[in-house]
């Protein structure tokens, strides 16, 4: 009889698979942190969870870099890429620096703006940023950030499928649905949560770690 050799299988981690960039990205707190804050949107507009890509991060933090050393904040037309920008001035703080769950808030401010009833299949230019954000198509997200100076910090977020495609916004913005409760025998009808309720920075970690442990394999 003949025992076949042992074959042993090494477990290779994420900087050995896709490179340290890639670990770059995917462990920076800042980015981590701009991907809790977008899935909590999205999961509250009914919206699939977005992926980490390694390219789109690459992407947005050249434009990121560009917009900082050329201070022009136009929109990039990118081939069925979205974007979101976000800038923001301080000239009273040393080291002045945003998180990442004030930039995603910011964005998704801009729901006041969106009418989910009337002419909802028409661009909002001033809903444009919260239209991307919760976009039910859009799988997959890239953050980068620079800065300039000691007081001014530039946000670029990529999406992948883009978002703010006219004629498909009855497909892909939807509202918070409404929760029916009942008490002392009466129906009342209340909001699902309030936009800010949501979790404490401090308690992000566990979804932080689950989405990037589901966004290593793309790209």
């Amino acid at each position: 009889v003949f025992l076949k050799e042992q074959v042993h299988v090494k477990r290779y981690s994420a900087s050995e698979r896709y490179g340290p960039s890639y670990v770059d990205y995917a462990e920076n707190d800042f980015v981590q942190d701009c991907l809790f804050w977008h899935n909590h949107f999205r999961r509250k507009h009914r919206a699939p969870f977005l992926l980490l890509s390694l390219r789109l991060c690459e992407q947005a933090q050249r434009l990121a870099n560009f917009i900082a050393h050329t201070n022009d904040l136009y929109h990039r037309k990118l081939r069925d890429i979205g974007q979101n920008l976000y800038v923001e001035s301080s000239y009273t703080q040393d080291n002045f620096d945003v998180n990442g769950e004030t930039v995603v808030k910011h964005w998704y401010s801009e729901q006041k703006h969106y009418d989910y009833y009337q002419n909802r299949d028409l661009l909002h230019t001033q809903a444009s940023r919260f239209t991307q954000l919760v976009w039910k198509s859009s799988q997959k997200v890239g953050i980068g950030k620079a800065t300039i100076g000691a007081g001014k910090v530039i946000v670029v977020a990529l999406y992948k499928p883009a978002g703010n495609v006219a004629g498909e916004f009855h497909n892909n913005v939807f509202s918070v649905p409404i929760r029916r409760t009942t008490s002392l025998g009466s129906a009342s009808t209340s909001a699902a949560q309030s936009d800010d309720e949501s979790a404490s920075g401090s308690a992000t970690s566990s979804l932080n770690n689950n989405q990037i442990a589901n966004a290593e394999a793309v790209f």
